[in-house]
Parts: structure tokens; sequence; C-alpha cells
């Protein structure tokens, strides 16, 4: 795999992860940290650097 692709997975391993520490707590803290690696995984699928994936899941 390129550096792309691991890119790509790393942004959804730590959505899904994100979503599922969201489904255990009542804070709605990681919800938006989930909605924001989500946004990066796009990016990163657009082929972005990883500085602009990280601005954007900031």
């Amino acid at each position: 795999m390129d550096d792309d692709t691991i890119q790509l997975v790393v942004w959804i391993v730590a959505a899904v992860a994100l979503f599922a520490i969201e489904a255990t707590t009542i804070a709605f803290v990681a919800l938006y940290f989930g909605v924001g690696a989500l946004a990066a995984a796009l990016a990163a699928a657009l082929g972005t650097p990883l500085a602009v994936q990280a601005l954007v899941f900031a």
C-alpha cells in the first residue's frame, strides 16, 4: 500500500474508534472528533498532503 492509502485507512479507523467511544459516553466530545476524522479521510481520499488533512481535522 502507498502512503495515501495508509493515511486514508488511519483516518477511517480513527473515526470508527471515536464513534465507538462516543457510543459508550454521553459527553458528545468524541463525536466532533469523529466527524473531523471523517472529513480528514475525505481530504486524504482526494490526495491532499498530510498537513492539509491535519488542518481539516482541526
